[in-house]
């Protein structure tokens, strides 16, 4: 899209953590309580390259609370 630098010129990613999360619709005081459900993450690995596609681990199946109720 229109505003992303690309080319040579791009930040050094390599063993930073990477979190898709669920994120409040206001993101109010995101930087001091951020979201607590992460569904995917994964470390860039060393050497990443642009264009390459990386596994994310799936937080979701183990960390999100789940339940059932029964209605009698």
């Amino acid at each position: 899209p229109a505003g992303i630098p690309t080319g040579d010129n791009q930040p050094q990613l390599a063993g930073a953590q990477v979190i898709i999360s669920v994120e409040n619709a206001t993101l109010v005081n995101e930087e001091q309580y951020p979201s607590p459900i992460h569904l995917f993450e994964a470390t860039v690995p060393q050497g990443a390259a642009m264009d390459q596609s990386y596994a994310l681990t799936n937080m979701a199946a183990k960390d999100i609370p789940s339940g059932s109720v029964t209605i009698q």
